[in-house]
């Protein structure tokens, strides 16, 4: 079912249900909704869902058009990062580094 597999690819990036609503830019309690199956989302936000976790409508809405299909994987951002961070040079690395130290420097003042 929708709820089940919207609160899978949820749990599979590690994020809360306000996080994810947050960068759906819905409402929490509208989230919250769509996993209990108390609401369903417009065709515009299962869209916005499904581009986000890089799955098809069928795989999202559980459609079975062809039962021999597997399941698309789930993309996670930190696995493209890792493949390009392979093909720099150590001084880009060494840059990369102190931006991110830099951003957590941010977000720790902010």
């Amino acid at each position: 079912m929708f709820e089940d597999r919207l609160k899978k690819l949820r749990v599979a990036r590690g994020l809360s249900q306000a996080q994810l609503a947050e960068e759906l830019g819905l409402p929490q309690k509208t989230y919250c909704n769509y996993e209990r199956n108390e609401r369903e989302p417009s065709s515009n936000t299962l869209i916005k869902i499904a581009a986000y976790f890089g799955v098809t409508l069928d795989y999202l809405l559980d459609y079975h058009c062809d039962t021999t299909k597997k399941a698309p994987p789930i993309i996670d951002e930190r696995d493209l990062l890792r493949e390009k961070l392979e093909n720099l040079s150590i001084k880009d690395l060494e840059e990369i580094d102190k931006f991110m130290d830099y951003l957590i420097w941010k977000e720790e003042q902010g």
